[in-house]
């Protein structure tokens, strides 16, 4: 930047106007929050508080690399991919290296956000000028400054705001580096951007791909001199390619998974026994809704004025048709806004926590806005309707920002009554050192200093899966845990997690909390109640001893997510959309004995490999279920084997057989379907464990 633009920026009053509006703006949102979050609350001291409890876990990532311990959640713990933004849990470890902890490094994230939020205004009133000229650009400003949404995130000490910059900055010197085709700051940028998120890392990849075209497309124009030196710049180019891999490969190398555990745990691409169909179905209903419900400004919550993503798209093909000089910049910006957006759309919570993760992409909706305004006043020659269609916007802001000044400050209190107040309760009313499962695993481990089980499997590894299949399969991941790094304590909302307590898991109560603040407020909390339990694991591994005769040559544990695995066990249904139901049960055998298992609800068929068979001997299959009866054709690699029909008026917990003849055992391993059979009513059979003997 020449020292005359330095200059000319210093006098520029459009300048002033949005740093005065974005600042006052991020004054009136750190007030409120102060303003909730008083000294004299029972609850805490009288600081910023998160309205979200997702920030606390940042921070604590945060922590733990500014004392050296890289993304280990807990002290000792492998390493783990909870946090959803690779580079933003380096600068909060900066910041924390620096001397900053608890509510010091909670302030300086929250202002670390409001920050970008002056900048990102600033960055949008740039991009507006350069593509259609002032006016617009400052209406861009304004409209950035004043949407409460952007400001509600911006100030939630989440990543939000550092996306929100990086994605503008990239844009804009893309603008600025397009027309000499000499790309330096674009790449970098994008690169940034590729490491704050995995959209960021979708966005970079569309822009890089606008950045190669025009490196391309220059060079055939140039000498063979200029033409050799643009090809030798595409390797800097494609450094944001590069970069967003780097979060996976780390996790893959110390973790020993590539995909985050955010992944595992919230996109529809692990969503058990959900076929491509019913994928594609739930995509494209949530990408549905998202432009439904938000984009096009219908909805309650008021997060872009009505028909924002129209105009948006009006201004880009109005760029793309009318202005040559910026039409692979619209398409390039087209793409990466759509490709992000899509990718989204496969994450079960997507519009969680008011439209989070789609909060750093509204203002490059609002600043194309502006360009389709210009081109409607273009089209009419009526340089009014510009500004008459940007104060139309504007007012909808206006209106919508205190409630979302309200709507920040509530939620920051009802974290703050909730997960921040059992951190702290935590801190002085448990042994030092004791284990606490829970399923916020934020403010928790921020404040109360104990290790955390996180039961949704962000912050620890192997748990995400196991909660998408259901409570079951997640019993049995806690049952496989070594007994002294089982959880002591349960910090949860029972009603995330219906039937550990009836399986004897939950033992004890020895807490509730209550929320009671702003009941009114869009809530950002699971529920209104969290109990605390001591753990009870007297019954842990009391399902796997056999009763019947022979020799036990393998086993399948049922809804044990790692036992399936172990012997590529599938459930298929007859129907789409129908899928096995996951159980967990705390039963007798008739002798008495009390065992709590897991299994599935099977409305079809089984298939499974056994291993360490004697070739030649009959193998006796033993399964753990209850009194419901079932009738299944068995057969053994591919081969039918008999009928095993099953019929019983006795309760509890019962061991039932079949035995597989000696003609089918030609192998050490043998794959066994249970098909419903033909000529009976389709009846669910419920398979809780499998022992197979010799």
């Amino acid at each position: 930047m020449s020292l005359r633009t330095r200059l000319r920026d210093l006098t520029d009053r459009d300048h002033w106007i949005l740093i005065l509006l974005s600042v006052l703006v991020m004054g009136v949102f750190l007030g409120v929050n102060l303003a909730y979050n008083r000294s004299d609350l029972a609850y805490g001291p009288g600081v910023f508080s998160a309205p979200l409890d997702d920030t606390f876990i940042h921070l604590q990532y945060g922590r733990q690399i500014g004392e050296g311990e890289l993304f280990r959640y807990n002290d000792g713990d492998a390493v783990s991919s909870g946090g959803s933004s690779f580079l933003y849990a380096f600068v909060l470890g900066v910041a924390h290296f620096a001397g900053l902890d608890g509510g010091s490094l909670l302030g300086f994230a929250i202002v670390f956000g409001a920050s970008t939020f002056v900048i990102s205004v600033l960055l949008g009133l740039e991009i507006g000028r350069k593509l259609v000229g002032n006016r617009a650009g400052l209406w861009s400003g304004l409209l950035i400054a004043t949407n409460g949404a952007l400001a509600w995130g911006a100030t939630s000490g989440m990543e939000v705001g550092l996306l929100t910059v990086l994605l503008l900055g990239t844009l804009l010197a893309f603008l600025r580096e397009s027309a000499s085709g000499r790309f330096w700051i674009t790449p970098s940028l994008a690169a940034l951007a590729a490491l704050t998120r995995p959209e960021g890392w979708l966005f970079a990849a569309a822009i890089t791909g606008s950045v190669v075209f025009l490196i391309l497309r220059r060079s055939g124009g140039d000498g063979e001199g200029r033409s050799i030196r643009r090809l030798a710049a595409l390797p800097y180019v494609l450094l944001p390619l590069v970069a967003g891999a780097l979060p996976q490969v780390f996790y893959w190398i110390a973790a020993g998974n590539s995909a985050q555990n955010g992944i595992l745990a919230k996109s529809l691409l692990y969503q058990p026994f959900l076929g491509p169909v019913e994928l594609v179905d739930a995509a494209s209903e949530n990408l549905a809704e998202m432009i439904q419900s938000l984009l096009v400004g219908i909805s309650p919550e008021r997060y872009l004025f009505p028909g924002a993503l129209l105009f948006c798209l009006l201004g880009a093909v109005y760029l793309v048709i009318q202005d040559t000089r910026h039409r692979v910049f619209a398409v390039g910006f087209g793409s990466a806004l759509v490709l992000s957006l899509a990718s989204l759309a496969t994450l079960n919570t997507w519009g969680w926590h008011h439209f989070r993760y789609l909060l750093p992409f509204f203002p490059l909706i609002l600043i194309m806005s502006t360009v389709g305004f210009r081109s409607l006043a273009d089209a009419a020659d009526r340089r009014w309707l510009l500004d008459a269609l940007g104060v139309f916007a504007l007012l909808f802001s206006l209106v919508s920002l205190p409630i979302w000044a309200a709507t920040a400050g509530g939620n920051a209190l009802q974290v703050r009554e909730q997960q921040v107040s059992i951190g702290y309760w935590l801190r002085d009313n448990i042994p030092q050192g004791a284990r606490v499962a829970v399923n916020d695993a934020g403010a928790i481990r921020y404040y109360g200093g104990h290790p955390t089980v996180d039961l949704v499997g962000l912050t620890t590894n192997g748990l995400a899966l196991p909660y998408r299949n259901g409570v079951g399969s997640l019993y049995e991941a806690l049952e496989r845990i070594p007994e002294r790094e089982r959880p002591d304590y349960f910090a949860i909302y029972p009603e995330w997690f219906s039937g550990l307590e009836t399986a004897g898991v939950m033992g004890e109560e020895i807490a509730r909390f209550t929320l009671t603040s702003r009941p009114d407020v869009a809530p950002v909390v699971g529920s209104d109640e969290v109990v605390m339990y001591r753990a009870d694991w007297s019954l842990a591994r009391s399902g796997a001893s056999f009763r019947g005769e022979g020799e036990v040559r393998d086993t399948i544990d049922v809804a044990d997510i790692q036992s399936e695995e172990q012997h590529d066990y599938q459930a298929r249904t007859p129907l789409v959309g129908l899928a096995p139901s996951n159980l967990l049960l705390r039963q007798e055998y008739p002798d008495g004995d009390v065992v709590t298992d897991a299994g599935r609800q099977v409305p079809g068929s089984e298939e499974f490999v056994v291993s360490g068979l004697s070739p030649g001997r009959p193998l006796t299959v033993v399964m753990r279920t209850t009194s419901a009866p079932f009738d299944l054709r068995v057969r053994a690699d591919g081969r039918y084997a008999g009928r095993w029909v099953f019929q019983s008026t006795a309760s509890g917990w019962l061991d039932v057989s079949y035995t597989i003849p000696a003609e089918y055992v030609n192998s050490e391993s043998l794959r066994i379907e249970l098909l419903p059979s033909k000529d009976a009513p389709l009846v669910p059979h419920a398979p809780y464990y499998y022992w197979f003997a010799q």
